[in-house]
């Protein structure tokens, strides 16, 4: 009888020390293993392999912030390389996207596409870290190139006016349609009569800083003119 209490005193202390072994030998690998495929997610991002990266993360399900990264982190950080690439040009980023420069509009370069992909991007995101001033940057650079372009259109007209070209001139700043006062010079050029022009001076850019009060929070720049032209010369 004492050889069988020892035997089961020694059963009730080795049973639970074989289960702690079992489980530590199944889950052991098994983190192991979730530990490699994160860091391997982890090297997929750094590279620039977002898609990938995402299906690593996915895969991860929710260890770690593996959730919030393949929900959030990847796409954020495919966004900020997409921007960047539109602030210098460079063409990786469209590749990326699988777009093709001879697929863009007549009057769209590849930044000013890549911004448009930026805030698509940045805006599927919601507020996530600072996601909705990445999209403000990257819409004003999209503004900013479409009011090039119109002011380029504009100064053309008028090139045109100013050498006689007055039906051209006329039909230029008709399809400009109410811009700056294209009408009005569409008017000049058709009749080639001068026309009398009256400027209320406020000292500010006013069509620039109506818009930026109505959709910019009034977060006024470069709008407020301390020292204005001579509108006499």
């Amino acid at each position: 009888s004492v050889k069988r209490s020892r035997l089961i005193k020694l059963s009730l202390v080795l049973i639970p020390l074989l289960i702690c072994i079992i489980i530590i030998l199944a889950t052991v690998p098994r983190y192991i293993a979730q530990k490699n495929d994160y860091a391997t997610a982890v090297t997929l991002l750094e590279n620039g392999k977002y898609d990938q990266a995402r299906e690593a993360f996915l895969a991860l399900g929710d260890y770690a912030d593996s959730a919030e990264q393949a929900e959030y982190n990847v796409t954020y950080k495919k966004a900020l390389y997409v921007i960047d690439c539109a602030k210098s040009g460079n063409t990786d980023a469209l590749l990326m996207l699988g777009m093709k420069r001879s697929e863009l509009a007549e009057d769209e370069t590849v930044s000013v596409a890549l911004y448009k992909a930026a805030d698509e991007l940045f805006a599927g995101l919601g507020d996530y870290k600072d996601s909705q001033t990445q999209r403000q940057i990257a819409q004003a650079a999209v503004e900013q190139h479409y009011a090039a372009l119109k002011l380029a259109e504009f100064e053309s007209a008028a090139a045109l006016l100013e050498n006689g070209s007055y039906l051209q001139a006329r039909d230029a700043f008709i399809s400009m349609g109410d811009y700056m006062n294209s009408q009005e010079m569409a008017t000049e050029s058709h009749y080639d009569i001068p026309v009398i022009t009256i400027i209320f001076d406020n000292r500010t850019l006013g069509m620039v800083r109506q818009w930026q009060t109505l959709i910019k929070g009034k977060r006024y720049s470069a709008t407020d003119l301390d020292r204005g032209p001579d509108f006499v010369k």
